[in-house]
């Protein structure tokens, strides 16, 4: 079968599949092929949220979103599957159909891992700020802005990461807890930590906040204690341990940012990672706009009204791009 064949074929079989369409044969086949290849599970999730959403524009007035969801949490029980309790969300001004989308797309996001995997769940954080998880050996994670975690509980207690994610991980001797963030592999007992494996940035980062992590890559491996950082280059492959010079790395636990002599460029790069923002420096003279702030509970467009004040620099926006532009000045 071509390849372009085999895409539409598999997506024909997905959108009958989570219609209550597909035969047992037909569910068998889909089950077989999501579980070959890596690459064939994200075609599954990325159909079934197309799915998903055209199912909410035909039907936008007949979605009872409390309802989807104890249907599903009805059927998970059936299943044994694990569930995920969610922090309380922030009010927000959205339009209610989007909140449907959004729950709906995320209730979708259970359907293979927990009817085709046992004890295995998967979240996709589609918020636009960090979700606070306890999994159910009784660990948390605070999920940043468009990451994913898969967690999965057998001989080991093991996550796939993609994204950044802050862990405190429950203590348990006789199941170790492991990450695996792309080529880095970062194994625990009990400690907090973060980990940044953002698919855009050059290098995987662990930097530990109490207790002790191992960290392996390509048979290199690095023991880190608190205040301790390795950092994996996807370019040279090497794994590199240093001390932590970064003060904001569990900001996603604490919600503050803080700022001591540090430049405008440090700044863009802090924000980009809190945020999930795309944001560009016009100049480089604006780059070593040395800047001392702290900020707390502050959304992004906050951050940025500040320091378009403070410091007199000019704020646009392109698409999704945040470009801040002009001379770093303070009257």
């Amino acid at each position: 079968m071509l390849e372009k064949d085999s895409h539409e074929y598999y997506s024909e079989l997905s959108a009958k599949y989570l219609s209550g369409n597909a035969s047992v044969a037909e569910v068998q086949e889909l089950e077989s092929w999501v579980s070959a290849k890596s690459e064939n599970k994200e075609q599954f999730v990325e159909d079934k949220k197309v799915w998903l959403l055209t199912q909410i524009e035909q039907n936008r007035q007949a979605i009872d979103v409390a309802e989807q969801w104890k249907q599903m949490q009805a059927q998970l029980s059936k299943k044994e599957a694990k569930t995920v309790s969610m922090q309380p969300k922030k009010q927000r001004t959205k339009w209610w159909s989007i909140a449907a989308t959004i729950a709906l797309v995320l209730v979708g996001s259970w359907v293979y891992f927990t009817y085709f995997k046992t004890n295995e769940i998967y979240i996709v954080n589609q918020e636009n700020e960090p979700q606070q998880i306890e999994l159910s050996d009784g660990s948390k994670v605070i999920l940043n802005q468009a990451a994913t975690l898969r967690f999965t509980i057998g001989e080991q207690r093991k996550v796939e990461l993609t994204g950044d994610a802050f862990f405190d991980v429950k203590r348990d001797e006789n199941l170790p807890f492991v990450i695996q963030a792309d080529e880095v592999e970062v194994e625990v007992l009990g400690t907090s930590f973060y980990v940044d494996s953002r698919a855009q940035e050059t290098a995987i980062e662990v930097i530990v906040e109490s207790g002790k992590v191992a960290v392996r890559a390509k048979g290199q491996e690095q023991i880190l204690n608190p205040n301790e950082q390795a950092v994996y280059s996807k370019v040279n492959q090497s794994l590199a341990k240093q001390n932590n010079e970064d003060q904001n790395f569990n900001s996603l636990k604490t919600n503050i940012l803080k700022f001591e002599n540090a430049n405008l460029e440090e700044v863009v790069s802090t924000l980009e990672r809190q945020y999930n923002a795309d944001i560009r420096l016009t100049s480089e003279a604006l780059k070593e706009c040395e800047i001392d702030a702290t900020f707390k509970d502050k959304s992004l467009d906050a951050v940025l009204a500040i320091l378009s004040s403070t410091f007199g620099i000019e704020v646009t926006q392109r698409n999704e791009e945040i470009i801040l532009s002009g001379v770093c000045s303070v009257e």
